[in-house]
């Protein structure tokens, strides 16, 4: 599934970022087998990933492929 499509309040574990944009993503520390934490909806996710908040767009957030963390 893709981070837009998480709950709020769930435990993920990244497994794909696609795209150019996701390039910066993984400069941050947000990259494949991160956990994060989906924290708000809405316009923008903000997620909790390496003790960070961080904001994304729902565009962004589209290229994102999380699993359940387990």
């Amino acid at each position: 599934m893709t981070l837009n499509q998480a709950g709020v309040g769930c435990d993920l574990q990244v497994e794909v970022l696609s795209g150019s944009a996701c390039e910066r993503l993984r400069e941050l520390g947000f990259c494949e087998q991160s956990q994060v934490r989906k924290l708000a909806g809405g316009r923008n996710l903000i997620c909790s990933v390496c003790g960070t908040r961080l904001a994304i767009s729902r565009e962004l957030a589209e290229h994102v492929l999380v699993k359940a963390a387990g």
